[in-house]
């Protein structure tokens, strides 16, 4: 998301955001079990509505209805609140600056068939992801009409549980100690952005990378802004 707001007054948009994240540690845990594994990154899409209002503080919405594609169940949603603060200070700048805070809840549930020397025959297992997170950004960018590139850095708490249990009637834990049924983490982090939007009259198309926890992700935003 660029630093600027829909508008001077008031602006609303609509759009359609995909992409991939890395997933390295759900294929690390995957393919202990499961040679053939292959979770090297996690596709992502939701749907994005916005709002922006007098001095320049915008409203985002981010949503993912909970979604069944190849026996993967994904959910998603999130909700962030931005201040241009070039809107209404510091005119004589010469990039938009703006700060961003933001809360997101993603989930993400699979079933795996998992064969162990140590068990006869093979155990199914579900597996499921939830992650939340909050955190803050502080964007520049520069609007030159048609291109609008920024880049940005921020901080994000996270918390991350992961979950696993057979639906076998052998019992079965995935983890270490062999007994556990799920696993939770908090950690934090920095995070980096960089991207561009193109402003095609009404038509938005951007283009997104961001890291964080060591992670690579890119998303595209097809939208619509008035």
């Amino acid at each position: 998301t660029p630093p600027t707001s829909l508008g001077k007054v008031f602006g609303v948009e609509a759009a359609i955001i995909a992409g991939a994240v890395e997933s390295p540690g759900i294929s690390q845990i995957s393919k202990q079990y499961d040679p053939n594994s292959d979770i090297a990154a996690l596709p992502h899409a939701w749907l994005l509505a916005g709002i922006s209002v007098p001095f320049g503080v915008s409203i985002e919405l981010n949503f993912l209805p909970s979604v069944d594609v190849q026996d993967i169940k994904m959910s998603h949603n999130s909700l962030a609140v931005k201040w241009s603060i070039t809107d209404q200070f510091f005119a004589g700048l010469p990039f938009d600056w703006s700060i961003r805070s933001y809360y997101t809840k993603s989930e993400l549930s699979y079933r795996q068939t998992i064969v162990n020397g140590s068990f006869p025959g093979s155990i199914t297992s579900d597996v499921g992801f939830e992650n939340t997170m909050v955190g803050g950004d502080s964007m520049i960018g520069i609007d030159f009409g048609i291109v609008e590139p920024y880049a940005g850095v921020g901080f994000v708490n996270t918390k991350g549980e992961l979950r696993a249990s057979a639906v076998t009637a052998t019992p079965y834990s995935i983890f270490d100690d062999g007994v556990s049924q799920s696993l939770s983490s908090k950690q934090n982090s920095a995070r980096l952005i960089a991207g561009m939007t193109l402003h095609l009259t009404a038509l938005k198309v951007g283009v997104e990378y961001s890291r964080l926890f060591g992670v690579n992700r890119v998303s595209a935003k097809l939208g619509l802004a008035f």
